[in-house]
């Protein structure tokens, strides 16, 4: 799993402490509002739209397991059912599919291109 940054500074396009398996990602991932999206000449890449201009110095290039990942999430699917998306259109295994899950979701919310969707109802209230 890959995302390439050009010219990117980790203070100025967000860092974050991410965390280490799927299982602790319970927070379903929601994409950041100031992000532009483009497929230019097959690369998918996201590039910060930040106080109405857009950050150049933040340009994220996709690899084509990582665009997979970032157009399913859509503030519904878990890490989990990004998992089992993973499992059903590549040939990896459960371990490498959850590694890569978490590896990119911890990509993304270091570099502040997701956070976590808001609760939908009482039954998915915490304890």
């Amino acid at each position: 799993m890959v995302i390439v940054t050009g010219g990117m500074e980790q203070q100025r396009c967000g860092s974050g402490r991410g965390v280490d398996r799927v299982s602790d990602m319970k927070p379903t991932p929601i994409k950041a509002a100031d992000l532009v999206t483009r497929e230019i000449a097959g690369e998918t890449m996201i590039v910060p739209v930040r106080r109405g201009a857009v950050d150049l110095n933040c340009l994220f290039v996709l690899n084509v397991t990582a665009a997979f990942l970032w157009n399913q999430i859509d503030g519904k699917r878990t890490p989990d059912d990004l998992v089992a998306l993973l499992l059903r259109n590549f040939q990896i295994d459960r371990a490498t599919a959850e590694a890569d899950v978490s590896d990119f979701l911890n990509s993304l919310r270091e570099f502040a291109l997701t956070g976590a969707a808001p609760l939908s109802g009482p039954s998915e209230a915490p304890p």
